[in-house]
């Protein structure tokens, strides 16, 4: 297995940010750059991966470079930390949360449950607007495939799935699997980029919507959870190949 890499700042070795944090930062007019703002940007760029796996999240740094003062960045890096981004190291600060093969299996473990109940409980409660919704997502999904586009299905997966959990009507199980699919992001390169993922992706995706549009829960969750074991060899094998 992998080792996690925690790297040191003292070393020189790890990376730090490198210029870009602003295009993230949304200001509200009138109030500025609140901790809430910042906390978004500073998210945003670790799912987006300008902000690597134990890049040094050092408050001077990123104060500077948003041209803020370092009060929000502080408050951010706190929030950070709590949902499990970043990680504080002893004695030296702050970093973006290192990522190991541990963590795939982990998340999946967890997500199958928790995608297999919103896809329950979207089928108990589904309605017109669902059933349109998931349509039109799943047709524009198979559209992407045909044309191998792996940056678009990688959206549209996220959108299915967002869709199904929205649909939940449990703010709570929302919650959860946002900070799943944050997690989920993390993970680097989409697996689309594996045709047989594409074309295995497209075939569970019909058998969960046909279950939830025809009200079929059990079903419905069966087929959500086999599709995250599936996702979970699938994202395994990118993350062995990447890093063999």
């Amino acid at each position: 297995m992998a080792a996690r890499r925690t790297g040191n700042p003292q070393s020189g070795r790890s990376p730090r940010p490198s210029g870009g944090l602003a295009r993230y930062l949304v200001t509200t007019p009138g109030r500025g750059a609140t901790a809430d703002a910042v906390t978004d940007a500073l998210r945003e760029a670790i799912l987006d991966g300008l902000l690597p796996a134990s890049t040094w999240l050092r408050e001077e740094d990123i104060a500077a470079e948003l041209r803020l003062s370092r009060t929000p960045v502080r408050e951010a890096i706190r929030r950070l930390t709590s949902e499990g981004l970043a990680v504080r190291m002893p004695n030296h600060g702050t970093q973006v949360a290192p990522m190991a093969i541990e963590d795939i299996l982990a998340v999946y473990t967890v997500r199958e449950n928790l995608e297999g109940l919103a896809a329950r409980l979207a089928a108990q409660r589904a309605s017109e607007a669902l059933r349109s919704r998931l349509r039109d997502v799943h047709e524009r999904f198979r559209a992407a495939a045909e044309i191998g586009d792996a940056g678009t299905l990688a959206e549209l997966n996220l959108e299915f799935h967002r869709a199904i959990r929205e649909a939940t009507g449990n703010r709570y199980l929302e919650r959860f699997l946002t900070l799943v699919e944050h997690a989920v992001r993390r993970f680097g390169n989409s697996t689309f980029e594996n045709p047989r993922r594409v074309d295995a992706t497209v075939y569970e995706h019909e058998a969960i919507l046909t279950a939830i549009v025809g009200g079929m829960a059990e079903d419905a969750e069966v087929h959500a959870r086999s599709h995250m074991r599936s996702a979970r060899e699938a994202r395994l094998e990118a993350f062995l190949r990447a890093n063999s």
